[in-house]
């Protein structure tokens, strides 16, 4: 459990280096193949703007990726599932190189900032999806010298690491026949509300 919250960590500090190395936001590009798809963020980002309730549920199904590994290892080894547990801390540890990797070429200020949304158009939504696009400027700019708590956030790139992660996720407890399904279908949300969380 430790090694999988570790790989985490240094994921996230890794990241912060890479930032002041990384090109020009991806956004455009993620946009354009997206509409490729017939896909337009805001048109996902809107059906959750003013539902706060559904907006909290969302958020929880997409956080419910900090507090899993807290139950995945250990049912893995109760199981007797020795070594897929194992393989689940590498997969971590692969997704998590992977993540590092492919940032610095394409990170994002994220949709809100770049569909150009202000929060009366997301109420719901808090300004998180405002904060991260200016911190990642002001990273690249020099102006951050020391990290503190208020610099701990997500950095938006692809692949998204929670993505990611609820794939590990239920491959992990997938030979658990009655486990398989709830971890499923929550990282099923998991994957979705990266999209738009």
């Amino acid at each position: 459990v430790a090694l999988t919250y570790l790989q985490g960590i240094a994921t996230l500090f890794l990241l912060f280096p890479l930032t002041e190395l990384s090109l020009p936001f991806a956004d455009p590009a993620f946009a354009a193949i997206d509409e490729a798809f017939g896909f337009r963020w805001p048109d996902l980002a809107v059906i959750f703007a003013h539902d706060q309730r559904a907006y909290q549920i969302s958020e929880f199904v997409y956080y419910s990726m900090e507090w899993q590994a807290l139950l995945i290892v250990p049912l893995l080894f109760l199981g007797r599932h020795e070594l897929r547990a194992w393989r689940f801390v590498t997969a971590g540890a692969l997704a998590a190189l992977m993540v590092v990797i492919i940032y610095p070429f394409m990170p994002a200020e994220g949709p809100a900032v770049f569909y150009q949304m202000v929060p009366a158009d997301l109420p719901a939504y808090g300004l998180f999806p405002w904060e991260f696009g200016p911190k990642l400027e002001m990273i690249r700019d020099g102006q951050v010298k020391t990290i503190t708590l208020e610099w701990i956030f997500a950095m938006v790139s692809l692949p998204s690491y929670h993505a990611v992660s609820a794939v590990a996720f239920t491959w992990a407890m997938w030979p658990n026949r009655w486990l398989r399904w709830p971890f499923a279908l929550l990282n099923a949300g998991v994957a979705i509300t990266s999209i738009y969380v």
